[in-house]
């Protein structure tokens, strides 16, 4: 079982890479020996307009390529660029679209630990008056991650069968990728807010998690990013 970057990496390669660099990096990669990156962004090109970026890959008369920018220089041996010369922004875009969707799903899963803490915690905390399983607002808290949770998941899934079927998913991908956001961002503070301050303290997973929930507003692409692509698509 592949992790989720190494899921990019692998279809990346198996899309775009030449037969011998497949065969050279492929297996290492599936199995873990072996990790890439994808050095997008920029100091003073923003990640979520990726056609802003200045660095280039120049052609050596080797036939090799070096890499001129903010990301250090860097020499790409011959037969080692992913798709054709000048459309590496497609390759790019595969690779994204791909990876929202991926984070999408993890969200969903970290979306679910932090509901799970937050009932335990309203079942076994002592109130004035019992549990604070028993005040409405704590419910309301409950009820409203709870239906966040399972509305966003067929959303969710709806893009992946898209994009499992090799259809267009664009729209899609950009309702879930917003909707998963904010509804991670969602259940954690709800989550937190049920534990009280102990929900800031090192005993629970809820920090990081609620960290994870503000930054999915940013990662792949910022909120307004997707409202304004997925609406100029819808609109014409």
């Amino acid at each position: 079982m592949l992790g989720s970057t190494a899921v990019l990496d692998v279809t990346a390669l198996t899309g775009h890479a030449e037969p011998a660099v497949r065969d050279l990096y492929l297996p290492r990669v599936a199995s873990g020996q072996l990790t890439m990156c994808n050095a997008m962004t920029e100091p003073y090109a923003p990640g979520s307009e990726p056609g802003l970026t200045t660095t280039r890959a120049v052609q050596e008369s080797d036939g090799s390529r070096t890499v001129h920018g903010r990301k250090w220089f860097v020499t790409v041996p011959p037969g080692h660029l992913p798709g054709e010369a000048g459309r590496g922004l497609r390759v790019i875009a595969e690779r994204v679209r791909l990876g929202r969707l991926l984070r999408c799903l993890r969200w969903l899963g970290q979306a679910e630990r932090a509901f799970t803490l937050m009932r335990e915690r309203a079942r076994s905390r002592p109130a004035s008056s019992g549990r604070l399983a028993d005040l409405q607002l704590v419910q309301a808290l409950v009820f409203d991650a709870l239906l966040a949770i399972r509305t966003i998941r067929p959303l969710v899934f709806e893009a992946v069968a898209l994009v499992e079927a090799g259809l267009d998913a664009r729209v899609e991908t950009g309702l879930a990728k917003v909707a998963a956001a904010r509804m991670l961002h969602q259940v954690t503070d709800a989550a937190i807010q049920v534990h009280g301050a102990a929900g800031l303290g090192p005993d629970t997973p809820l920090p990081a998690l609620f960290r994870t929930g503000r930054m999915a507003r940013l990662l792949d692409g910022p909120d307004e990013l997707h409202i304004t692509a997925v609406a100029r698509r819808i609109l014409g």
